[in-house]
């Protein structure tokens, strides 16, 4: 699956927007990019676009590694911008399996979560 990534210091946010069929190691492998990056810090807040991902064969364990496997630092917010219901469903699942359930916020446009992320980090 194809993505991109941009870590916008300034604003202290990582923008990553994904598109066409997520599976469960299109997550791992945006993990470790987005990792390896130079300017990647751990207390970065994280804006996840999925809402061009056309579909969504990704697993309950995939979602639980992936919500164990994300290094933080307290208090870093992540929005997460989905398609569909059953992404919604997903998205919702990896905020509370994370423990950080208040930290995670999904919305239904990029707009929305823009606004909520970099207010997060001023």
């Amino acid at each position: 699956m194809p993505f991109s990534q941009q870590i916008d210091r300034a604003e202290g946010v990582i923008y990553t927007r994904a598109w066409g069929v997520l599976t469960d190691e299109d997550l791992s492998g945006i993990h470790v990019a987005m990792m390896a990056e130079p300017a990647y810090k751990p207390e970065l807040a994280r804006l996840y676009d999925l809402s061009e991902v056309t579909g969504l064969p990704v697993s309950s364990r995939a979602i639980l590694r992936q919500s164990l496997a994300t290094a933080e630092a307290p208090n870093t917010r992540r929005a997460i911008v989905v398609p569909s219901d059953e992404a919604y469903g997903m998205a919702r699942m990896f905020a509370i399996l994370s423990g950080r359930d208040e930290l995670i916020q999904v919305f239904r446009d990029r707009p929305s979560a823009v606004r909520w992320i970099t207010r997060a980090s001023e």
